[in-house]
């Protein structure tokens, strides 16, 4: 009898203690899940941070190519621009030379330098605008503008004519192109014949619906064919995109 009262005393500090190691376990297995499933959580707020970075590095990737993709084909405008205005014979080419050369012997005043400066130091949209306003390529061309302002009309102008044109939007929102470049070879037929070269410019204000302006700056390809094809020979149309202007380039002092 005494024996098993011993025994009875014995064991029950060791289920005592088996009970607190068990808890303290218990305790720690808990705490450590709530720390990984605060860890778990941090993750996925990092793994979204990472994805809204990388959306954003995207888009700017798409806007600097974009910006790229617009500079060169404003150098391919000036490109193609002067090789359709210049194709001079010799004896024109030899009094163009001359007339660049006289009277200012004494060279390029500070304000003609600044430009020039200006010009190589930039994109090539001052140099085809100042192009364009350039005595002798009007001599040699016509320079019409294709304005679309903030309620996403067009403005045509051939410099004594204007015509307005309403873009409309297909059922998914973009620009009708095909119904826009009926309507322009339309108003094209209604002007007087122009020069045997026209460069057509694209402007636009900001505040024009984007998928209006890009829809139109991509088809020019295609429109100034349109209206080269409407001239039945006559008349050759060439193309310069401008990009966003505050004001008409035609309305410009």
């Amino acid at each position: 009898m005494i024996t098993r009262r011993r025994l009875t005393l014995q064991i029950t500090p060791i289920l005592d203690m088996l009970l607190i190691v068990l808890f303290m376990q218990f305790l720690d297995i808990k705490e450590r899940a709530a720390a990984l499933e605060a860890q778990a959580s941090t993750s996925a707020a990092s793994v979204a941070e990472m994805g809204n970075q990388l959306k954003v590095a995207e888009t700017a990737a798409t806007d600097a190519q974009k910006l790229v993709d617009r500079v060169q084909e404003q150098q391919a405008a000036v490109a193609r621009m002067l090789g359709e205005v210049f194709r001079l014979t010799p004896d024109e080419t030899k009094k163009f030379v001359q007339e660049m050369k006289a009277p200012n012997l004494a060279g390029p005043s500070s304000a003609v330098e600044a430009q020039l400066k200006e010009f190589a130091d930039g994109s090539p949209e001052p140099i085809l605008q100042h192009l364009l306003t350039y005595d002798e390529i009007r001599k040699r061309c016509d320079v019409w503008e294709l304005f679309i302002d903030a309620q996403n009309v067009a403005h045509l102008n051939t410099g004594d004519r204007e015509r307005e044109l309403r873009v409309n939007l297909s059922g998914s929102e973009d620009a009708d192109i095909e119904r826009f470049s009926v309507e322009l070879e339309t108003a094209y037929r209604s002007l007087p014949q122009p020069k045997h070269l026209v460069i057509l410019m694209l402007t636009y204000d900001r505040g024009a619906r984007l998928t209006v302006t890009e829809g139109i700056s991509a088809a020019l390809p295609k429109i100034v064919d349109r209206l080269t094809n409407a001239s039945t020979g006559l008349t050759r149309f060439e193309y310069a995109d401008l990009g966003v202007r505050r004001v008409p380039v035609t309305g410009e002092k």
